[in-house]
């Protein structure tokens, strides 16, 4: 399980909507300076994310929780995400351009851009489609773990004289 800190925005049936601050590995790295990830991030900013949790902890806006994600689900959509695609992107290419030397069609690398925008296109409908079987599928979806900060209560009552720590 990833885990992430959130906060409990609000509360719809069995699900929270918590939000929680994108992280990067930035502060950690030494080239922070002359990395184009790092500086990009410098100038715009993070950004908070948004998403439904399953509330298993009868947490209530304003809560600070943690959030855990599945790494079956983040791992596959990474894959979904990013380089599904790059795939269907470079293979729309090729299959254009050799459509194209084989058709005779002077137009090689319009061919290949067509094709790799029908890649794109195509990636992005199959995306469209997993997302949706993904929000069906339960075992997939955050969860939120526990709260931070809860106060921990004892009730004493439950032993008796003897067993009593103090």
């Amino acid at each position: 399980m990833i885990e992430q800190t959130a906060v409990v925005i609000r509360i719809r049936g069995q699900y929270a909507l918590v939000e929680a601050q994108r992280q990067s590995s930035c502060g950690s790295c030494n080239a922070k300076q002359g990395c184009g990830t790092g500086m990009l991030e410098g100038s715009i900013g993070r950004r908070a994310m948004q998403m439904q949790a399953i509330n298993q902890c009868d947490a209530r806006p304003g809560d600070e929780v943690v959030v855990a994600v599945p790494e079956k689900g983040f791992i596959r959509s990474a894959f979904f995400t990013y380089l599904l695609p790059l795939l269907l992107m470079l293979a729309g290419a090729i299959v254009a351009q050799q459509w194209s030397t084989h058709s005779g069609w002077a137009y090689q690398d319009m061919a290949a851009l067509i094709g790799a925008a029908i890649g794109f296109v195509l990636a992005m409908l199959i995306l469209r489609r997993y997302s949706r079987n993904m929000e069906k599928d339960t075992e997939l979806h955050p969860v939120i773990i526990r709260k931070l900060n809860a106060p921990i209560t004892v009730s004493l009552k439950q032993f008796n004289k003897e067993q009593q720590p103090f």
